[in-house]
């Protein structure tokens, strides 16, 4: 019963002149042999019916995520792809399936065309956000807007910042930067009503520059060509510029103040 109807298993009888030699033979076997990562242990779960690795899957395939089969380098990812199994395996045990399956959504939405972004800290973060662990789960359409308006490279250093000054690791100071932006930040100046010209489409953090950019007495608005925002009487502006642009504001009146 406990061998489950396996007769018969794999073996390798190794032949040593004395107990020295076989003591480095022992060292040998334990030491130097093919390591198993955790892409390859969560596929063989899948394979074997594990329902927790089942789980998983779906919730990946629900998102539009895969899970390769084996360790490759970033730069040869395709877009939607993680090696972060272990990772969603936590997330999933610790924050259930909907909070984890709407961070994995929120991450394949925002960067649908660029590869090796899926990242563990990331996953942990949102889930941990979507889980109502830091107050009212947010919106995801306004956490793709802070990942698509944001590059991680900049989320990361506002994170270490954030973390020094609050004393919290890593992916709590991730997740608090990202509630901050969508929460704070977007918060328009009116209360909970968008100041004029601000398109009700944006994403959070356009809308909070923007409604920034208007209390000091800037024009703006939608560009003529979709995706495009207006500064005064000049059209064209990307995302990126109009945030930044708010940013330099904001860091000119902290340095005069």
């Amino acid at each position: 019963r406990r061998l489950g109807g396996i007769a018969t298993v794999p073996a390798v009888v190794i032949e040593a002149a004395g107990l020295v030699e076989a003591a480095q033979d022992f060292v040998a076997v334990n030491r130097d042999r093919v390591a198993i990562n955790p892409l390859q242990v969560h596929h063989a779960l899948l394979a074997a019916g594990d329902v927790h690795a089942e789980a998983i899957e779906a919730l990946c395939q629900g998102a539009g995520v895969a899970i390769p089969r084996y360790m490759i380098q970033a730069s040869q990812m395709k877009p939607g792809q993680t090696l972060a199994a272990a990772t969603i395996g936590h997330c999933l045990d610790e924050y259930g399936a909907q909070a984890t399956g709407a961070a994995l959504s929120a991450l394949a939405a925002a960067y649908r065309d660029r590869a090796g972004l899926i990242r563990a800290n990331y996953i942990k973060a949102l889930a941990w956000l979507f889980a109502g662990k830091g107050g009212r789960p947010p919106d995801g359409e306004a956490v793709v807007g802070v990942l698509t308006v944001r590059r991680q490279e900049d989320l990361n250093l506002e994170a270490v910042d954030f973390g020094e000054r609050n004393g919290v690791g890593q992916v709590f100071a991730l997740a608090g930067v990202i509630k901050h932006l969508i929460e704070v930040d977007g918060r328009a100046p009116e209360g909970d009503k968008w100041g004029p010209g601000i398109p009700m489409g944006a994403p959070a953090t356009i809308k909070a520059a923007m409604a920034f950019l208007l209390k000091q007495g800037f024009r703006v608005g939608p560009g003529t060509t979709p995706g495009t925002y207006r500064l005064g009487d000049c059209e064209g502006f990307a995302a990126t510029e109009v945030l930044a642009l708010a940013d330099q504001i904001r860091l000119r009146k902290k340095r005069a103040a």
